[in-house]
């Protein structure tokens, strides 16, 4: 499964990256999400596309079992899928998800800081990092392999 990888990965600390969130459906890890802002996610639509019932935003977490998380069911009709989403090639792999009720501010939950158009040339030529939890081996074979804890790596 393609979308469950972050290989080469570290473990990330509380409040590394207080913009991400985990998806899950039936208590099921679909995948990661970020805060655009505090009432909306920004997702991959791969992992909400199809699901039929709420799907559950957890933020402010580095572990997916962590109980401490702040909340927030989004039902299907607050689910928007890109209309032209090609899930056998993940062309226009991207959804947005309308949140009830707003995430409260705090040190682990903030919205990701966009870059401005004129501030991605500087980005591309740096080191980015990318966070999600995954599988953290390219070998391992189930959605079971998932790490529990929110892993980051470093991209040249």
């Amino acid at each position: 499964d393609h979308r469950l990888r972050i290989s080469g990965g570290s473990e990330a600390g509380p409040g590394d990256f207080p913009y991400q969130v985990a998806l899950f459906a039936d208590d099921k890890f679909l995948g990661s999400g970020v805060i655009i802002s505090l009432s909306t996610v920004l997702t991959a639509a791969q992992c909400v596309d199809g699901v039929q019932g709420t799907v559950q935003v957890r933020a402010g977490i580095v572990k997916l079992d962590d109980k401490a998380a702040q909340t927030r069911d989004v039902a299907p009709e607050d689910r928007i899928v890109h209309p032209n989403f090609d899930a056998n090639f993940l062309d226009n792999d991207i959804a947005i998800l309308k949140l009830p009720y707003p995430f409260e501010k705090s040190d682990t939950i903030m919205p990701i800081d966009l870059l401005k158009y004129s501030q991605i040339g500087d980005a591309l030529s740096g080191k980015s990092e990318v966070s999600g939890w995954g599988r953290t081996e390219d070998s391992a074979a189930t959605d079971a392999d998932v790490s529990n804890v929110l892993q980051l790596a470093e991209l040249n």
